[in-house]
């Protein structure tokens, strides 16, 4: 079971949303961390009630989604709030991790965890590229809808 309920979550988020209460005051107030009830108001704005819930699953990320949220981060000025939010991902830590491991051209990392050949690290750049122009495409598709 988990620790805090949906029904708590969302009773601290709405003293904070609707009464106006301060993320510090309301964490005070029950003794929480106030960097895990800023957390749930984060998620509660980005993703509504869903964001409350708890995932009963853990997720699995493709390669090349991986590898977009990587050239996203990289080629933007984001943060790894802004990044989680547009790629809809569970938490700072996974995105962070991605980023780290490719700067340390450890990129079969980022690879599905299946046993196999390791890839040489000139092929995984020149697949950097493809998802880099892949990606510009999307973002300009994106401004184009606007």
């Amino acid at each position: 079971m988990a620790k805090y309920s949906y029904d708590f979550k969302k009773k601290l988020v709405s003293e904070i949303i609707n009464d106006g209460n301060s993320i510090r005051y309301t964490a005070k107030k029950y003794n929480i961390r106030k960097e895990r009830v800023s957390k749930w108001v984060r998620a509660y704005k980005t993703r509504g009630d869903a964001g409350l819930h708890r995932n009963k699953t853990k997720k699995v990320y493709s390669y090349e989604f991986k590898m977009r949220a990587v050239a996203r981060y990289l080629e933007s000025d984001l943060t790894h709030t802004e990044l989680i939010n547009e790629f809809n991902l569970s938490s700072r830590s996974i995105i962070y991790h991605w980023i780290t491991e490719f700067r340390n051209s450890e990129v079969d990392y980022l690879q599905p965890k299946r046993r196999r050949r390791r890839p040489v690290v000139t092929e995984m750049k020149k697949d950097f590229k493809q998802v880099h122009s892949t990606n510009d495409n999307i973002y300009e598709e994106y401004q184009g809808l606007k």
